[in-house]
């Protein structure tokens, strides 16, 4: 089976001439992908793991990349995730601060959970050191 398709970057690419790719951070619809490429532009990058374009600009993106004939490179965001983060106190300006912390990464990162582990300050390196070597590394860690 053959593709039926090309893609006009790849084949400037294989060629290793010059591909221009615009990067869109503001632009969700459909039309700036007829005006890139009206431009010359082979391709848009969009980056969905640091900006707020939503799935449903990027299905709009899709569909006039297609029409216009050019790429559309995606990055997509991170998947779901929890993090665990080990920290030294248990004073609660420490927990209230992190907690803050959390929240406003949390903020622009929904698919993200982060929990902390209060370990004693006496036993931290210790604590840290068996987790590691137990295979129960805390993804993050206050040091």
């Amino acid at each position: 089976m053959t593709n039926a398709q090309t893609s006009p970057l790849k084949d400037r690419m294989r060629r290793q001439e010059l591909a221009l790719c615009m990067a869109l951070r503001q632009a969700r619809t459909a039309d700036i992908s007829m005006m890139a490429a009206a431009c010359g532009f082979d391709a848009i990058y969009v980056d969905m793991q640091h900006s707020t374009i939503g799935l449903d600009a990027v299905s709009a993106l899709c569909t006039g990349a297609l029409a216009a004939g050019i790429a559309l490179p995606l990055s997509l965001p991170a998947q779901a995730a929890d993090l665990r983060m080990a920290i030294w106190s248990a004073n609660e300006g420490h927990l209230k601060l992190f907690n803050e912390i959390a929240a406003a990464y949390k903020a622009t990162h929904p698919d993200v959970n982060v929990t902390f582990d209060s370990l004693a300050f006496d036993g931290y390196t210790t604590t840290l050191t068996t987790q590691i070597a137990g295979g129960n590394a805390p993804d993050l860690a206050w040091i």
